[in-house]
């Protein structure tokens, strides 16, 4: 049962640790700037680009 408890808000997708919050911010932490503004253009996020302005 706790295994579910993370998953709550998990999308219609193959679990992964990439669909977990917590790893997904540790990883970005860890990214450069340049694999970051990747990951945004990838992902259909503009946090990089509010952040420049």
């Amino acid at each position: 049962m706790a295994k579910d408890k993370g998953r709550r808000h998990v999308p219609p997708q193959p679990f992964t640790w990439w669909t977990s919050e917590i790893f997904r911010e540790r990883a970005l932490e860890d990214m450069s700037e340049e694999a970051r503004e990747n990951y945004y253009k990838e992902s259909g996020q503009t946090h990089v680009e509010e952040e420049r302005d």
